[in-house]
C-alpha cells in the first residue's frame, strides 16, 4: 500500500465536507467564527509578559515619581493593559485595575470556551461521518462480483472514509482544542504575574482615601448622652 491509496476524493468530500457543515448547523456562525479567530492566535506569537514588562517599566516609573492622578492613560496595543491602566488612573486605585483585568479574563475565558467546545462537538461528527461514508461506499458494490475493479474501488473508499473520521477526530479536531486550552492557560498565567507586578509597583503611588466623618447629628448627640 502507498500513500496514493489513502487518498481518496469521494471519501474527503464525505467526510469532511459533511462534518464541517454539521457542524456548523450545530454550533452556528458566531462560533465558528469565534472558533476561527482563536485558530488564526495559534499561529501568532504568544504574549510575552517579559517584553510587555520592559514596555511598561518608564510608565510606571514615571507613576511612581509623579503619582498616578498627574498621570495620563497610556497609549498601548494590548488592549486589556490599555483598560487596566485606564481605570488605575480613572479611579486612582489598583482594586479598579485588578477589577478591569479580571473582566478581560472573564472575557477570554468566554471565547475560549465557545471555540473548544465548537472543535469538541465537530470532533464527535468526524467519525459519524466517516461511518456514514464507509456506507455509502458499502451501497456502490456491484451486483456482479466478479466486477474486481469497481468491488476494489468501493471497499477501498469504505475503509478509508472510516480512516478519515477517525483521524479528523483524534489528529485534527480534538488536538486544536486542547492547543487553544494550553495556548489560553499560559497567556492567562502571564498576564497575572504581570497584573501582580503592576499592582506591587503602583499601590504606593495611589492616593489614600479616608472615609469623611460627618458630624453627628442633633439626635444621636442626645442618644449618646
Amino acid at each position: 500500500m502507498t500513500l496514493q491509496h489513502l487518498f481518496d476524493p469521494v471519501a474527503l468530500c464525505i467526510v469532511l465536507g459533511g462534518t464541517i457543515l454539521a457542524g456548523f448547523a450545530r454550533s452556528g456562525l458566531s462560533d465558528y467564527h469565534v472558533t476561527a479567530t482563536h485558530l488564526v492566535a495559534l499561529l501568532r506569537p504568544r504574549f510575552d509578559a517579559t517584553k510587555a514588562r520592559a514596555h511598561l517599566a518608564p510608565r510606571v516609573a514615571r507613576m511612581q515619581r509623579d503619582g498616578v492622578i498627574r498621570s495620563d492613560a497610556p497609549d498601548l496595543a494590548d488592549l486589556e493593559l490599555k483598560d487596566a491602566t485606564k481605570a488605575l488612573i480613572r479611579h486612582r486605585s489598583t482594586d479598579a485595575m485588578m477589577a478591569e483585568h479580571e473582566r478581560h479574563v472573564a472575557s477570554r475565558q468566554k471565547t475560549r470556551e465557545r471555540a473548544m467546545r465548537t472543535l469538541d462537538s465537530v470532533a464527535e461528527l468526524g467519525p459519524v461521518f466517516g461511518l456514514a461514508g464507509t456506507l455509502f461506499a458499502l451501497s456502490q458494490l456491484p451486483r456482479d462480483f466478479d466486477a474486481l475493479p469497481g468491488l476494489t474501488t468501493s471497499v477501498s473508499t469504505a475503509v478509508v472514509s472510516t480512516l478519515y473520521g477517525l483521524m479528523l477526530a483524534h489528529i485534527v479536531f480534538y488536538p486544536l482544542a486542547r492547543a487553544i486550552e494550553r495556548r489560553g492557560e499560559r497567556e492567562e498565567e502571564a498576564r497575572e504575574m504581570l497584573v501582580r507586578w503592576l499592582v506591587a509597583q503602583l499601590k504606593q503611588a495611589c492616593p489614600v482615601t479616608r472615609p469623611v466623618e460627618r458630624p453627628a447629628s442633633a439626635s444621636e448627640r442626645k442618644r449618646a448622652a
